[in-house]
């Protein structure tokens, strides 16, 4: 479910004039601190990726040096 929905209808259940600003405050903040994780999910997520390319770049090379090398040698 999406967590912007699910704050959103669990906040529709408070009155404005009850005695729940802590809860409303409360869930605000909690909102305000999924958000900030699930984006930082996102720039984990993408760096991890970048990553990953890298190393199959730099064994790609290492592979294509090897056999430059094993070619020359006749082994």
């Amino acid at each position: 479910m999406n967590m912007k929905r699910l704050f959103t209808n669990i906040l529709s259940r408070f009155s404005a004039n009850s005695n729940d600003n802590y809860l409303l405050n409360r869930l605000n903040i909690l909102e305000e601190r999924i958000i900030k994780l699930e984006q930082e999910n996102i720039e984990t997520s993408n760096l991890l990726y970048e990553l990953s390319n890298s190393i199959d770049a730099i064994d790609t090379r290492i592979d294509i040096l090897t056999l430059q090398e094993w070619t020359q040698k006749n082994v």
